[in-house]
């Protein structure tokens, strides 16, 4: 007797279990800890930083290990979702801040600026960041620690 389909039973398995494996490795979960999203502010010496950056990197000598994020800082505030967010617990926040200032708010629009004029302000703390989503304000010194 002859058949008349084109699929062989082993096609339509592979199929079947290809349909079910390729949405799973699409899937948004994520191995390892969970994430949290973080916002707040930064300043320095009492001043909004206009622009830098944030780098959050779990502190291993105090036993915090998983992924690090970096975030930007634009106005004077950062945020960051949870899907890129943070792990909670001890870390080294690195700051690469480079403008200084209140905004005029009334340009929002981004100024052009020669790479050979900036200059960055770069400083690490140590902090020990909750194990969930919120608020976190900054207050950096430029102050030497003594």
């Amino acid at each position: 007797m002859k058949r008349d389909s084109h699929f062989s039973p082993s096609v339509f398995v592979a199929s079947a279990i290809l349909m079910l494996v390729v949405p799973l490795g699409c899937s948004p979960e994520r191995d390892g800890p969970p994430r949290y999203g973080l916002e707040g502010k930064v300043t320095l010496d009492g001043t909004s930083v206009r622009s830098g950056m944030l780098t959050l990197s779990p502190d291993v000598r105090k036993g915090n290990s998983g992924p690090g994020t970096i975030i930007m800082i634009v106005d004077g505030e950062y945020a960051v979702g949870a899907d890129r967010g943070f792990i909670g617990g001890s870390h080294l926040v690195q700051f690469s801040i480079y403008a200084v200032g209140e905004t005029s708010g009334e340009n929002d629009d981004v100024e052009a600026v020669d790479e050979d004029e900036i200059e960055a302000y770069i400083t690490t703390v140590e902090v020990d960041l909750p194990k969930k989503g919120g608020t976190y304000d900054f207050e950096l010194s430029s102050a030497p620690k003594t």
